[in-house]
């Protein structure tokens, strides 16, 4: 999308292509070609990703990636600092202009650098107070990473368009390129700086391609008045963000200041683990269906059969998925990183349970960000951090399995009160959800349990064949019960396979 583009002029978000029917008639075309493009970039890019972190945990010992993830927090916290809800601004701004994304890009480059030259200042303090003087270089080093960080709002661009098909490309491009210079480092014997090194070249080549791929380059000069306008719907979701982060970032700060940096590595690979096939999978629901809903704000029925539709979906990926884990933790452990990392069978089990109700959090607060809700999105924030630092500073006591279970249940407790709060205002209630998820939850329970069982009794074969016996049982096992309880959620599915060759032609 070039920049002189006369949907920029006014409003570019207009349907992709210029075609006039997307709001109107094709809507639903766009997000289930979405949803298509994303899931298969997404398995792919989870594919690589799972190779990556079995290679990289062959060759980096638990304390480098404790030191690693100390730094990591810091460079997270940053990266939601430098984009302050822009990006989320610029999605859901009913009408968007050059200078309002000329002045976002501006105004996000400059902060980067601010953000970088600070943390730089600031690491040794930070490295003392958490008693890890090791992970000072690499707090100091992972800070170039703001001023880097270029794609902010030519993600948004193409998002707001829902070219998602280009989104994808993007970033399967930049991360698995990433992740191969990880490798190679790692093999070197960088150790945690191949870690940081892959964060600094995933946000320059996806700086860069993204700027490419949407054509578009701040020609315009920023103003003051349309900053003003993108924080008034961005300052709380900032706000928010950032509060949430600390809430979330709890875990690893505890443990980093009171064990070894080798039960941080332990933790945060058990962390990543649950988190990696969720954020792959269930992140393309939440990244095309945010966009969507922000086009139909003002039909509530609408809105709310497409929320309960995309937790019915997201329950379908999500909840096998953290059941399937909790139940072969042990041989997937030990067949991804060998015996080294035993240490995170448990807790591998436990946050895999916490990602359930987690996921349900997730694709309410994306709900919040489509509708503009961005005060209660903050006041939402502050309650969950706070319930997740107490919850963490009493866990931290037993130390990283303590922990686990602390999240496991903080994410309990916020469920009914993110249901409660942030869909409220579509009609949506406690009973809906339940209606919406009960099948893929039920169907998930009893896969879980079959293939915990197996594990239990077939004690005899290679933990690879044993994962592998566990993996075909679970695909079996669900693909039952869903063909039972809700055939047309296959049906649907096959559905989606089926629109991929247009999806393609169309993109």
């Amino acid at each position: 999308m070039s920049s002189d583009d006369p949907r920029l002029a006014t409003d570019p978000v207009g349907p992709p292509d210029g075609d006039t029917r997307g709001i109107q008639g094709g809507l639903r075309g766009q997000v289930l070609n979405g949803l298509v493009w994303g899931a298969g970039a997404r398995i792919a890019g989870l594919v690589i990703q799972m190779i990556g972190t079995v290679v990289l945990a062959r060759l980096i010992a638990p304390g480098q990636f404790g030191l690693f993830a100390i730094a990591a927090v810091f460079y997270g916290f940053g990266g939601l600092a430098g984009n302050l809800g822009l990006g989320t601004a610029i999605i859901q701004r009913p009408k968007i202009t050059q200078a309002h994304l000329s002045t976002a890009f501006w105004f996000n480059a400059v902060i980067g650098v601010g953000l970088t030259l600070l943390q730089i200042a600031i690491a040794p303090t930070l490295a003392s107070w958490l008693h890890q003087p090791d992970v000072t270089p690499l707090i100091q080093l992972v800070a170039f990473a703001y001023t880097l960080s270029l794609s902010v709002v030519p993600m948004a661009i193409l998002e707001r368009s829902m070219k998602f098909r280009t989104v994808a490309i993007v970033e399967m491009f930049s991360s698995w390129t990433a992740l191969g210079c990880a490798i190679v480092g790692a093999f070197m014997g960088f150790g945690a700086y191949a870690l940081i090194a892959q964060i600094l070249i995933f946000n320059v080549l996806l700086s860069a391609s993204s700027l490419i791929a949407a054509r578009w380059w701040p020609r315009v000069r920023p103003t003051k008045a349309t900053l003003e306008d993108l924080w008034s719907v961005s300052i709380w979701f900032t706000l928010g963000n950032l509060v949430g982060y600390w809430g979330q970032s709890a875990d690893t700060l505890a443990l980093g200041r009171t064990q070894a940096a080798a039960e941080v590595g332990y933790y945060n690979r058990g962390y990543n683990l649950m988190q990696l096939p969720m954020r792959h999978l269930g992140g393309v629901l939440t990244r095309v269906t945010t966009p969507a809903l922000s086009y139909m704000q003002s039909d509530i029925e609408r809105s709310k059969a497409a929320w309960l539709r995309s937790a019915t979906l997201l329950a379908l990926v999500s909840f096998p998925v953290c059941l399937g884990m909790a139940a072969s933790a042990p041989a997937l452990v030990r067949t991804l990183w060998g015996s080294t990392w035993i240490p995170v069978v448990p807790l591998l089990q436990v946050l895999s349970l916490a990602g359930i109700p987690w996921s349900l959090v997730v694709a309410a607060e994306g709900l919040m960000m489509a509708r503009g809700r961005a005060k209660t999105f903050f006041w939402l924030s502050l309650l969950n951090s706070a319930i997740t630092i107490v919850a963490v500073l009493i866990g931290v006591r037993y130390g990283a399995l303590g922990v686990a279970t602390a999240i496991l249940i903080r994410s309990c407790l916020v469920l009914p009160i993110y249901i409660a709060v942030c869909l409220r205002d579509i009609n949506v209630t406690f009973a809906d959800v339940v209606k919406a998820i009960w099948k893929p939850l039920l169907s998930a329970f009893v896969m879980g349990a079959l293939v915990w069982v197996v594990g239990l009794g077939v004690t005899s074969l290679a933990f690879p064949l044993l994962l592998v016996i566990q993996v075909v049982i679970g695909v079996c096992a669900m693909w039952v019960m869903m063909r039972i309880l809700a055939p047309e959620l296959l049906a649907e599915a096959r559905g989606l396979i089926r629109r991929r060759s247009y999806g393609a032609g169309a993109a």
